[in-house]
């Protein structure tokens, strides 16, 4: 397992998560994370204390109610793209030279729309939507473009395209709201942070359109192992003074109470 372990950029390490299964018991041992409850616990608890079942009775014969025509995230594609060009801009036309890894001066950010609670208080309302087009550095929008690409292709079958820019452009909003009313009002806040973890937290919340089994708990462990941790100081990066949780927050809640609607509707 050690050579599974390893050192990545941004990343502490990765944990290796042990299993095992008592069916005559039917008890459940794991080394994971909160006892596995974000990882399909609950489900595998329900599996061995229900009753056996025929295969009759457990494959469904009526259709999930979820879309089975094939086709290409345009949408999420498309986002990211937008994102990529904004990142070149940033670059290309800023106000000072970039450094390290591709990062843009602070000046660039503010210049270019970053969210900075004395100018959005002066009238400048546009940056609690332009902040979120804005990143850091390179390593800043790769992981962005990971998390959205998760979540966006998910929402996109889902839900829909109309509704996946919706909710992208709602959670820019509430994440960029909260930054601005909880951070000090001096930081400077960019990055599509805030509308990734309304997509994570409404992709969570509309999984369970789907029928209940290894399908909806496969595709529900990926976007839990990204949104829990974006949303706990402690559990991420060192770095975490740089990282703006209060736009995680304030998205995921954004996004998550979206998804219960959409979910009911």
């Amino acid at each position: 397992l050690k050579a599974l372990s390893r050192r990545m950029p941004g990343v502490a390490k990765v944990t290796i998560s042990a299993w095992a299964i008592d069916t005559a018991g039917r008890h459940v041992f794991t080394t994971a994370p909160w006892n596995g409850a974000f990882m399909g616990r609950r489900f595998l608890d329900r599996v061995l204390s229900a009753p056996r079942r025929a295969d009759s009775e457990i494959v469904r014969v009526e259709p999930a109610a979820v879309t089975t025509e094939k086709r290409r995230p345009w949408v999420t594609i498309s986002i990211f793209a937008v994102l990529a060009l904004a990142f070149a801009a940033e670059l290309v036309f800023g106000v000072r030279p970039w450094k390290g890894l591709l990062a843009p001066d602070i000046m660039t950010l503010i210049a270019a729309g970053g969210v900075m609670r004395p100018v959005v208080a002066d009238g400048e309302w546009y940056r609690l939507f332009t902040a979120a087009f804005l990143h850091g550095d390179l390593f800043h929008l790769l992981l962005n473009g990971v998390a959205l690409f998760l979540s966006g292709v998910v929402l996109e079958k889902l839900l829909g395209r109309a509704w996946l820019l919706a909710l992208f452009v709602i959670g820019a909003l509430g994440g960029s709201a909260l930054s601005i009313a909880i951070n000090p009002p001096n930081i400077v806040s960019v990055g599509a942070s805030g509308a990734i973890m309304a997509l994570l937290a409404a992709a969570l919340v509309a999984s369970y359109r789907l029928p209940e089994g290894a399908t909806r708990m496969q595709m529900q462990m990926p976007l839990a192992r990204i949104l829990i941790p974006s949303l706990i100081p402690l559990a991420t990066h060192q770095s975490a003074g740089q990282i703006d949780f209060a736009a995680h927050l304030g998205g995921a809640i954004v996004g998550a109470l979206l998804g219960v609607v959409l979910l009911k509707t």
